[in-house]
């Protein structure tokens, strides 16, 4: 590319050149759509109603000793173990010493993990 006074620009440069121009039509197109729809937009703000405080499920329960409190507790304990267990497997190498008995401990922990989460439901 040549730059306006004649001088020939590197490749680098007309790169950065060209990322600059398309982020300022980006930019322009943003900013016309806003414009445009500015007074839908304030339309919509003022019929549509606000949300609802939410409940999201991290919140301290008022007693921790009730029964709910408790099974809530257990079953964020059940999923996150279940989740760490899915996420990242172990492999056992089967042919070392010892490694029957490892994956024996696996199966038997990931059936326990299964029971308990039948008896949550």
């Amino acid at each position: 590319m040549i730059r306006a006074s004649g001088v020939p620009m590197a490749h680098g440069e007309a790169q950065a050149e060209i990322q600059i121009l398309r982020s300022t039509v980006l930019y322009l197109h943003h900013q016309c759509n806003k414009i445009k729809l500015k007074a839908t937009t304030a339309q919509l703000h003022r019929d549509l109603p606000p949300l609802p405080p939410f409940n999201n499920g991290d919140q301290v329960i008022a007693d921790p000793t009730s029964e709910t409190s408790m099974l809530s507790r257990e079953l964020k304990r059940l999923s996150a173990r279940v989740l760490e267990r899915r996420s990242f497997p172990r492999l056992v190498n089967l042919t070392q010493n010892g490694a029957s008995q490892l994956w024996l401990t696996q199966i038997s922990s990931l059936q326990a993990l299964s029971r308990k989460s039948k008896e949550l439901k």
